[in-house]
């Protein structure tokens, strides 16, 4: 098993959308975050701490050229049935 490492970057947020949101939902998350990061800061990591919040990363993908990365971080949705 990996081990956890704790790491600290600057990211800007972003407003979720809507295609986004109906992606997610489709796989019982919920999106929470949309996040900027620098790409260099980003090494595949499947799960993030954001606000105090443990985060699953549903998409990943690469703007401009090359230089960020926009991640999509989502919440398990709790299975009541």
């Amino acid at each position: 098993m990996p081990e956890s490492t704790r790491k600290r970057v600057f990211v800007n947020p972003f407003s979720v959308s809507a295609a986004s949101f109906n992606v997610a939902d489709a796989e019982g998350m919920r999106p929470r975050h949309l996040l900027q990061m620098r790409a260099c800061d980003y090494h595949g990591e499947e799960t993030i701490e954001y606000r105090g919040e443990a985060l699953a990363i549903t998409d990943v993908s690469r703007g401009g050229r090359g230089e960020f990365v926009r991640l999509t971080c989502s919440q398990k949705v709790a299975d009541d049935g």
